[in-house]
């Protein structure tokens, strides 16, 4: 049985990457991200135009994992089309200004609480909605980085969050 793969901020970067190498694999994989028309690109993308059927299927929506009823439907939708989920990528993250150039003691309070509520709460939204479609066997991937454990000039409120997420993630192990 091909597994299924639920994943979040799936329309770039390591979301996608991820997303297609588990198409290449065999699974079904539903994607997500937050701008809709970036996901249907991304979806038609990974199932390419030719309808190979030697590899795996996608399906994506629009979802924010700030709206824990995003996450819900999502989450539904994907057991209801596919069965028990196998993978979760909680992947869906923010970064407001660039690596480098985003000092803690610069940072806007609407930022840190947009990046905060984006990359740890939508951790927990993710996870928390996730819970009741997965199978047995299941795994749940929270991707952080060295900067959630060591000190990073300019890495701001992004370097708090991924440690945050790290913290969510070990509470739900």
């Amino acid at each position: 049985m091909d597994p299924t793969v639920a994943i979040t901020g799936a329309t770039s970067g390591i979301g996608r990457a991820v997303a297609e190498s588990f198409v290449e694999a065999g699974a079904f994989v539903a994607v997500s991200g937050r701008d809709g028309d970036a996901v249907d690109r991304t979806v038609e993308e990974l199932n390419g135009v030719d309808g190979d059927t030697d590899v795996g299927r996608a399906w994506g929506t629009r979802v924010d994992v700030r709206d824990e009823f995003d996450l819900e439907r999502f989450f539904e939708r994907v057991a209801r089309e596919a069965g028990p989920i196998d993978v979760v990528l909680a992947n869906a993250a923010v970064f407001h200004g660039g690596p480098g150039e985003s000092p803690t003691d610069e940072v806007a309070y609407s930022e840190f609480d947009d990046t905060m509520r984006t990359n740890a709460r939508g951790v927990f939204a993710t996870i928390a909605e996730a819970l009741p479609h997965l199978a047995d066997d299941a795994r749940v991937i929270v991707p952080s980085g060295s900067v959630a454990h060591e000190s990073k000039q300019g890495m701001g409120a992004y370097a708090v969050s991924k440690a945050a997420a790290e913290a969510v993630a070990r509470g739900f192990a």
